[in-house]
């Protein structure tokens, strides 16, 4: 093909998230803004925590200011 984003044996079949590396190199590659990528990733990591786990957390952890 004549390119490649240097993934080794790993890359876009991992499903493990986008990392700093990777949005390093997709931002070389398509230029996109890493910063861009990254803000996506956290915004989707921050989402699936609250979806998963918002419900336990306010059933553990006790609120020390009063709102």
């Amino acid at each position: 093909m004549g390119w490649t984003l240097g993934f080794g044996e790993a890359g876009v079949g991992d499903l493990s998230g986008v990392s700093a590396d990777t949005a390093l190199r997709f931002e070389q590659c398509f230029a996109m803004p890493a910063e861009w990528l990254m803000r996506l990733q956290a915004k989707y990591d921050y989402a699936k925590a609250y979806h998963e786990k918002s419900q336990n957390i306010q059933k553990e952890v006790t609120r020390l200011v009063v709102v």
